[in-house]
């Protein structure tokens, strides 16, 4: 932040002094967001070493020592869900590759949980931090937005997009004499669907006869 000038003229000296104040707190606190979020981190990455070696010390996933240190974390942060002793887990396995960023991470451990598990699938996070697409203030919402994979698009649609051809032909012609182009056509297996006006519609009804028109009009839109 810039600093503020010690003299302005007509502003009085204990409002100045007040800004400062302000200020500086601003300071203090942006200094603490960045300090949070790194303690979140290496918070994390103890976590996952006390687990490695509880496991090592119980030969297993489960057992007096791993049993120990989850009741431990639970009295810690009052909640028995094992998605959040997963989530810890998680953070500190990205720990080391996400602490260079301290400073542009959010300071929670749910957005980070998420920004943990999206670096252990190799995801972008530096290039989406250079875009702006990731930032200290980033929500949960925002974040998952960025790690969950885009929908697929509608396969259906896409392979009739690639299959079928559409061709637009204006014709300085009556819808009669059009009804009498386009009558071999519509005989064809090829074309699928013609669309105009219903004044050519009924010009080839006229062309083709009830009953011929009635066979093909399906592709007469």
């Amino acid at each position: 932040m810039a600093s503020l000038p010690t003299n302005v003229k007509g502003i009085d000296g204990a409002f100045i002094r007040r800004v400062r104040q302000f200020v500086a707190e601003g300071k203090d606190l942006a200094a603490m967001h960045s300090h949070l979020t790194e303690r979140l981190l290496k918070f994390g990455a103890k976590f996952r070493e006390l687990w490695a070696h509880a496991k090592k010390l119980d030969a297993g996933d489960h057992g007096t020592h791993g049993d120990y240190l989850r009741r431990e974390l639970i009295a810690l942060i009052g909640d028995k869900g094992k998605t959040i002793q997963s989530d810890w887990r998680t953070i500190g396995e990205a720990a080391p590759h996400l602490l260079p960023y301290k400073d542009s991470l959010p300071p929670t451990r749910e957005t980070l949980a998420e920004i943990a598990r999206a670096q252990i699938k190799g995801k972008p996070i530096e290039r989406w931090i250079e875009q702006e697409k990731l930032g200290s203030d980033s929500s949960v919402r925002e974040v998952r937005a960025l790690t969950r994979p885009k929908k697929a698009k509608n396969r259906s649609a896409t392979a009739d997009a690639q299959r079928y051809v559409t061709v637009t032909v204006m014709l300085d012609a009556t819808y009669g004499e059009a009804a009498q182009l386009f009558r071999s056509l519509l005989d064809s297996p090829q074309v699928v669907k013609i669309k105009s006006h219903k004044s050519f519609h009924e010009a080839l009804k006229s062309a083709l006869g009830p009953e011929n028109y009635d066979a093909l009009k399906a592709k007469a839109a």
